[in-house]
């Protein structure tokens, strides 16, 4: 099963793989739990289709069968530099003297659904060092200058 990075805007991976009973013995059900991401509707449908299709065959090859249940929990949305969104955001961070850096996320958050559901939003980094890890962190000084940049964006909003 292809897993991991699988292109650069696209992820899959197994979360945890759970079978109980005795320890002696092979137990007649497991419960898998994983996900796949990406930022192209396209690709996640094709991702998920070759995950279930990997875990039907290898089950039916050794005489077991699957219960599948696919939700989709994050919709995939996508903007450039173009979108008045971004360009709002980027005039709010360089009103504030700091730089912007656009980058791509496969992660899922608000913005997905917000967006998803017309209203256009975006994920804006605020400082975090070493995000999603065990030593993920956020100085007192630049959590301080996230109302600034908020009333920035508001200001910029009603410009354009």
């Amino acid at each position: 099963m292809n897993l991991g990075r699988i292109d650069e805007e696209t992820t899959a991976n197994i979360g945890s793989f759970e079978g109980k009973g005795p320890t002696n013995i092979v137990c007649d059900q497991v419960m898998l739990s994983a996900e796949a991401r990406s930022l192209s509707r396209d690709k996640l449908d094709r991702q998920v289709e070759h995950m279930t299709t990997v875990l039907d065959h290898v089950a039916n090859q050794m005489g077991g069968e699957t219960n599948i249940r696919t939700v989709s929990m994050y919709p995939s949305y996508r903007f450039d530099e173009n979108d008045p969104v971004v360009h709002t955001a980027m005039k709010a961070v360089q009103q504030l003297g700091r730089s912007v850096h656009l980058v791509q996320s496969g992660g899922g958050s608000d913005a997905n659904h917000f967006s998803n559901k017309g209203v256009p939003t975006v994920n804006l980094g605020i400082g975090y060092e070493h995000i999603h890890t065990t030593d993920e962190r956020i100085s007192l000084d630049e959590l301080n200058k996230i109302p600034n940049l908020i009333v920035e964006i508001i200001k910029q909003a009603n410009v354009s």
